[in-house]
C-alpha cells in the first residue's frame, strides 16, 4: 500500500469538504518517499494532526508568519468568529477587524519572534456580528513546506469571564450590603452613613453621579449626600433643592408607586418638559433611582446618573440599589430615634444644668457672705477693737486718778499715741471701703499717660522720712527713657507706697531695696526687691487676709496687699511675689507687677 496515498485519504476523511482538504494538503506539503520509516511516522503524525485540527473544539488557525494571512481555519474558528472559511482564508485578522486592540497583534508577533511561542494570553476579539469576545490564545511558530507559519489556538472564555465578573460583582454587592449594615449598627451619625453609601455605590457601579435626596418634610427635594465624578457638576450646594415643585411632584409620584425609576436612555424616554430641563442641566444620559421607604412613608430616593453615555441597567444593579435603600431607611429610622432620645436627654440635662448653676450661684453667694462676715468680724474684733480698747483704758486710767470735778492734765505723748491709734483705725476703714469699691467696680479710676521713673521718684521723696527712720536704703534703677504707661496716679502711688512700706515694716532696720523696670511683650515689668528675711508661703499673700503659721489672720498685711492687687487688676495688669528661695540673691523677697503700656507707646 502506498503510504502517501493512504495518508491523504485519511486526511480527506477528516476534512469536511474537498476544498478544506485541498487547502490543508497544500499547507502540509508532500511526504518524502525515499525514507519508508520516516514516511510512515509522518503519515501517522499527519493523520493525528488532521484529526486534531478539524475536530478540535477550540478555534484553530494557521497563518503566515510574515503577514499573518490565514492559510487554514477549522470549524470551531468559523463558529466562534462568525467568518466562513472562504471569508477568512487569504485575509488577515486585521483586515477582518478581529483584533479589538490592534496593538495586541503587534505584541503577540513580538513575543513569537523573541520566544517562538505564546501560551494562554488573554485578548479581546471582535466577532463578525460586532460583539466583543475574550479568547485565551496559544500560538507557536511551525514550518510547513519550507514556509514559517503560526499555528494558533484560541479558547473562547467569554462566558467564563462573564461568570467570573458576575460572581465578583455578587461578592462585592454582598460585601457592600454587609458593610453598610455593620456601619449602621456601629454608628448613629446619619450624614456619615449616607455619604459613605453614595461613595461606595458610585465606585461599585462605575457611575458618574450618585446622590440621596429627601422626599419628606420641609427639606423635600434637598440633596443630603452626593458622590460625583470630577468631570461633572455636583448637585449638592449648587441646587440644594429641586428648583421646580411641579417637577418634584412628578418624581415623587413615580416613587410613591413603589417602583424603581429605570431609564437606559433619556433621549428615548417620554418625560415632561420640566424633567427634561432638569436632566439637560445635569447632562444626564441614563438614570436609575429607587425610593427609600420608612414604613408607609416615602423618605427619599437613592439615584444614580450616567452622564457619559446611555447605559443598560442590569437587574442585579437594580436589586442592589433596592436593598441599599432598605438599609438607608433603617439608618434614617435609627437616626430619628436617636434624635428623639437626644432631645429628651438634652432637655433633662439642661434642666439639671440650670438647677445646678442656680445652686452654685446660691452657694457662692453664701460663701462670699460667710467670708465677708468672718473678715469683718476679725477686722472689728482685732484691728478696730484694739485701738479703741487702748484709748478706753487710757481714759479710764486718767479718770481713776482724779475726781470728776478736777481738770485732767494729758501729756502730749499720750495725745500723739491716741491720734496714731485713731489714724490707724481710719486707715483700716479706708482700706476696707476702697478694696470693696475696687472689687465691685464702684470706684472709678482716672487714667492718664505717666512715666514710671517720675512716679517712683515722687514716692521715694514722700517715703524718705520712713526710710530714714528704718535706716533703710532704696536704689532706683528705673530708666527715664521707658515708654509711658496709662495709670491712675493716686491709686498707683498707693500700690508702691504699700509695697515699700510692707517691706520696711516686716524687716529689721538697715534694709536694702532696689526698684527696676523694663518692657516685656507690650507691658512694663517692674520689681521691688529687698534683702530682708523674706516671706514664706506667699501663695495667699494677696488674698483678702493672709494666713501665717502662728496667726490665723493678719489683716494689717493681707488687706494692704489685697488692695494693691485690686488696683493693679483694675489697670489690666498683674501682681505677684517671688519668695526668698526663688529670689536671685537667695534671700529677701521680690514683689513684681506688670502694667500695660499707654496706647500712644503701642502705636509708636
Amino acid at each position: 500500500m502506498n503510504h502517501k496515498s493512504s495518508s491523504w485519504e485519511t486526511l480527506r476523511d477528516c476534512c469536511k469538504d474537498e476544498a478544506a482538504f485541498v487547502r490543508l494538503k497544500q499547507v502540509l506539503g508532500t511526504l518524502p518517499e525515499c525514507q519508508p520509516e520516516y514516511a510512515e511516522r509522518s503519515r501517522l503524525s499527519e493523520e493525528k494532526f488532521a484529526r486534531a485540527f478539524c475536530s478540535s473544539p477550540a478555534s484553530v488557525n494557521i497563518t503566515t508568519f510574515t503577514d499573518g494571512r490565514f492559510l487554514e481555519v477549522n470549524d470551531a474558528f468559523v463558529e466562534v468568529t462568525g467568518y466562513s472559511r472562504d471569508e477568512a482564508v487569504g485575509r488577515t485578522a486585521t483586515e477582518l477587524g478581529i483584533w479589538v486592540h490592534p496593538e495586541d497583534a503587534q505584541q503577540m508577533r513580538e513575543l513569537l519572534r523573541s520566544q517562538g511561542e505564546v501560551r494562554n494570553m488573554e485578548y479581546e476579539f471582535r466577532q463578525k456580528s460586532g460583539e466583543i469576545a475574550i479568547g485565551l490564545v496559544s500560538a507557536e511558530i511551525v514550518e510547513f513546506d519550507g514556509q514559517l507559519c503560526v499555528l494558533g489556538m484560541t479558547n473562547d472564555i467569554t462566558e467564563r469571564k462573564q461568570t467570573e465578573s458576575y460572581l465578583k460583582k455578587a461578592l462585592e454587592r454582598d460585601r457592600l450590603l454587609g458593610e453598610m449594615a455593620l456601619r449602621i449598627r456601629r454608628s448613629l451619625k446619619l450624614e456619615q452613613i449616607l455619604q459613605s453609601t453614595v461613595i461606595e455605590v458610585r465606585q461599585f457601579l462605575q457611575a458618574d453621579r450618585v446622590f440621596i435626596a429627601c422626599a419628606d418634610g420641609n427639606n423635600c427635594g434637598k440633596v443630603r449626600a452626593e458622590s460625583v465624578g470630577s468631570d461633572w457638576e455636583p448637585i449638592l450646594g449648587r441646587l440644594g433643592c429641586v428648583p421646580d415643585p411641579k417637577a418634584l411632584a412628578e418624581i415623587q409620584q413615580v416613587f410613591e408607586q413603589n417602583h424603581a425609576l429605570v431609564i437606559d436612555d433619556v433621549s428615548a424616554g417620554a418625560m415632561s418638559p420640566l424633567r427634561c430641563e432638569m436632566i439637560e442641566q445635569l447632562h444626564v444620559k441614563a438614570v436609575l433611582g429607587v425610593p427609600i421607604w420608612l414604613g408607609d412613608r416615602l423618605m427619599g430616593a437613592l439615584v444614580v446618573h450616567q452622564c457619559t453615555a446611555a447605559r443598560h441597567w442590569r437587574k442585579f444593579e437594580i436589586d442592589l440599589l433596592e436593598k441599599l435603600a432598605t438599609q438607608v431607611a433603617i439608618a434614617m429610622q435609627q437616626a430619628q430615634l436617636y434624635e428623639q432620645v437626644q432631645a429628651l436627654n438634652t432637655n433633662l440635662e439642661q434642666q439639671v444644668q440650670d438647677r445646678t448653676i442656680e445652686l452654685q450661684q446660691k452657694l457662692e453667694e453664701l460663701e462670699k457672705l460667710s467670708e465677708l462676715k468672718d473678715f469683718f468680724l476679725h477686722a472689728v474684733s482685732h484691728d478696730l477693737r484694739t485701738p479703741i480698747m487702748g484709748m478706753l483704758m487710757v481714759l479710764k486710767n486718767l479718770l481713776s486718778k482724779s475726781d470728776n470735778s478736777q481738770k485732767i492734765e494729758v501729756s502730749g505723748m499720750l495725745i500723739d499715741r491716741m491720734i496714731q491709734n485713731s489714724d490707724r483705725q481710719l486707715d483700716m476703714l479706708n482700706l476696707l471701703l476702697d478694696s470693696e469699691a475696687l472689687e465691685t467696680g464702684v470706684q472709678t479710676l482716672h487714667f492718664q499717660s505717666s512715666q514710671m521713673h517720675t512716679l517712683i521718684a515722687d514716692v521715694i521723696v514722700d517715703m524718705q522720712p520712713l526710710l530714714d527712720r528704718k535706716q533703710a536704703h532704696l536704689t532706683d534703677f528705673i530708666c527715664p527713657n521707658l515708654p509711658p504707661i496709662s495709670i491712675d496716679l493716686v491709686q498707683m502711688r498707693r500700690v508702691f507706697e504699700n509695697l515699700i512700706g510692707n517691706s520696711l515694716n516686716h524687716n529689721p532696720p538697715g534694709l536694702g531695696l532696689t526698684i527696676e523696670a523694663k518692657v516685656e511683650a507690650n507691658q512694663l515689668y517692674c520689681t521691688i526687691e529687698d534683702d530682708g528675711v523674706g516671706i514664706e508661703n506667699c501663695e495667699y499673700l494677696f488674698a483678702r487676709y493672709a494666713r501665717g503659721k502662728h496667726v490665723k489672720y493678719s489683716t494689717g498685711i493681707g488687706l494692704g496687699l489685697y488692695l494693691c492687687k485690686q488696683i493693679v487688676l483694675a489697670h489690666g495688669g498683674e501682681i505677684g511675689m517671688i519668695d526668698r528661695h526663688a529670689n536671685r540673691s537667695g534671700k529677701g523677697s521680690t514683689f513684681w507687677l506688670r502694667l500695660p503700656l499707654a496706647q500712644s507707646a503701642l502705636q509708636a
